[in-house]
């Protein structure tokens, strides 16, 4: 802030006065490259904007901020969040916009009256499965990241799909099914392989062109549901799937079955009806 010269210095300044009286505390594009240890001083804080500087992280002690409802930290440099961020259980409002960040803490998820979270342009490519636990938001938005979970066209689809792509996988422990229809899907989670305790997949009206090998890991699964995707094939792994009961391919893009289908000595039902079989 010195560096930047006398008229930087007094915008500090000023903002912790301001900030004593409204216990709103801007210090916005002073060229701050750490957190300012002066803020330990307002820990009454409702809302903090160091937007547009050139922080690398927040500390550890952030959580003595306990009424803080708003946090803007875009356009900084920050590499990484610390596990205290879930302990503002306040705050309805954070945005992480245009930063370096690589991983969020799986502790955000504690965050259950957040409205919005902002994340562009950071370097994420796994978001924690607890973003499922934020029913509250009306704007999560990941975009340009290069993330695989959630998928870049389930992000397409915007903040239901998302919060519902994570809401499904934290469901599928205790339920051992994952449903996850309408999500615009091509390919299947990557966490499905360690989901070796389902019993149940319903992956239907997606787009989704290919059974993954990594469902031959579902050792336990009893019920597939492809319903309305657009798989042109069988493959023959999925005659390892031995548990297999009901299997689902209506409406796909089948031109012929395969006939190692029939060494599912448990398969009672099957469907590939409205597909182009010969």
């Amino acid at each position: 802030v010195i560096v930047k010269g006398s008229k930087t210095v007094m915008e500090y300044l000023r903002g912790f006065l301001q900030a004593r009286s409204d216990h709103h505390l801007r210090l916005v594009d002073l060229g701050m490259i750490t957190f300012p240890r002066d803020a330990a001083a307002f820990p009454d804080l409702l809302s903090i904007d160091f937007s547009n500087n050139q922080m690398q992280s927040l500390p550890a002690r952030i959580n003595m901020f306990t009424v803080l409802n708003t946090l803007k930290m875009n356009n900084n440099r920050l590499v990484k969040m610390p596990d205290a961020i879930g302990d503002l259980v306040m705050l309805t409002y954070l945005d992480l916009g245009n930063n370096n960040l690589e991983i969020l803490p799986s502790s955000v998820g504690n965050l259950l009256d957040l409205k919005e979270l902002h994340l562009f342009r950071n370097k994420l490519t796994i978001l924690p499965l607890t973003i499922g636990r934020l029913t509250k938001l009306e704007v999560l938005d990941v975009t340009d990241n290069h993330t695989t979970s959630p998928p870049v066209e389930t992000v397409a689809l915007g903040t239901k799909a998302i919060i519902s792509f994570f809401q499904h996988l934290l469901q599928a422990r205790v339920k051992r099914r994952l449903d996850m229809p309408n999500l615009g899907l091509e390919t299947f989670p990557m966490e499905i392989e360690y989901m070796t305790y389902l019993t149940a997949l319903d992956m239907s009206s997606n787009r989704i062109r290919e059974l993954d090998t990594k469902l031959t890991a579902l050792v336990n699964l009893r019920l597939l549901s492809m319903q309305d995707n657009q798989v042109p094939s069988i493959p023959s792994h999925v005659a390892e799937m031995t548990s297999l009961t009901h299997i689902n391919f209506e409406r796909n893009s089948l031109s012929e079955v395969n006939r190692r289908i029939a060494e599912l000595s448990l398969l009672r039902i099957i469907n590939m009806g409205h597909n182009m079989l010969q």
